[in-house]
């Protein structure tokens, strides 16, 4: 005896340690039973069989609350438990799902040959739920029904077995993506050298104009974007023809861009002529690498 009370005292106190394994808070169970009354003997009523249903919701993940109605037939008389209120505390083993109950209702009694009489009746008791699908229940009561008027039928007891149904309860959200960070546009640093514009020329090639439309696109999806258009030349040539050569270019290049739609009031120019080379020209030859890297447009970013 010793041993079977130790036992219910593990399964008890393991019932508050493990933790649920289903989300029952907030969810609704309905449930339909079908099972017997016994009644107490000074009442004339015999074991009944029972039949009804029981709505319950689970305030936290262990407690919950339920209405039930259980029409009862013994014989030729008919008693109803209607309606019943009871809150119940749930342990969790796996799928098993043993519960305590606790509840107060109305008890119709109609013994043979006597007059019809409504009782306040208590219960309590307890049973087992088992979850054979995620949502979806076999569920067994047993219940002490105490009738407390005149203290008669202080021993009913009620036995029923059935299926519940969970559902309701916060709705499962997908979690919502991390926002991605806009990753800024950055502006090609273009310098034009021959590949772009002709020696002793303003005029851009195919090349050049298919960078610079790249570019145009830039702009026009950032439309806070400022930019400077510089201009230079090689030293060949007085100093002024390369001041005016360089302005020409830079000019010829903001054009461009503005036929391609970008707003004019966001594009500066500036010539610089021979006087910023790339790189310094020891001689006044035009073929050489330095005098190629000397002949440029340079955009550059002025703001964001």
């Amino acid at each position: 005896m010793n041993k079977l009370k130790i036992a219910g005292l593990f399964l008890v106190l393991a019932g508050f340690v493990l933790p649920a394994q289903a989300e029952l808070k907030c969810k609704n169970e309905v449930t339909v039973q079908a099972g017997a009354m016994v009644f107490e003997g000074d009442t004339d009523l015999d074991t009944s069989f029972i039949y009804g249903a029981r709505f319950g919701h689970y305030f936290a993940e262990r407690l919950s609350g339920e209405v039930s109605v259980f029409p009862i037939r013994s014989g030729e008389d008919l008693t109803t438990l209607y309606p019943s209120l009871a809150a119940s505390y749930h342990f969790r083993f796996a799928k098993f799902m043993p519960f305590v109950q606790v509840g107060a209702g109305m008890l119709r009694l109609q013994p043979k040959g006597r007059t019809a009489s409504n009782e306040l009746a208590v219960h309590w008791g307890g049973g087992l739920k088992y979850f054979y699908r995620p949502d979806w229940l076999i569920r067994a009561d047993v219940d002490h029904v105490i009738d407390t008027g005149s203290g008669r039928g202080t021993n009913n007891l009620l036995a029923a077995l059935g299926v519940s149904y969970l559902f309701g309860g916060p709705r499962e959200t997908a979690a919502k993506p991390a926002p991605v960070e806009k990753q800024p546009v950055v502006l090609k640093q273009i310098e034009f050298d021959e590949r772009y514009f002709d020696f002793d020329s303003s005029t851009i090639r195919p090349l050049g104009k298919e960078v610079l439309t790249e570019n145009a696109q830039y702009l026009k999806a950032n439309p806070t974007i400022i930019v400077s258009v510089e201009g230079y030349a090689s030293m060949e040539g007085t100093i002024d023809y390369n001041q005016k050569l360089s302005e020409r270019r830079a000019n010829t290049v903001k054009d461009f861009l503005v036929a391609q739609g970008v707003d004019a009031g966001r594009i500066f120019t500036v010539g610089y002529g021979e006087m910023r080379p790339a790189i310094y020209q020891v001689n006044l030859d035009s073929t050489t690498v330095a005098s190629q890297l000397n002949r440029r447009v340079v955009i550059r970013l002025l703001q964001k």
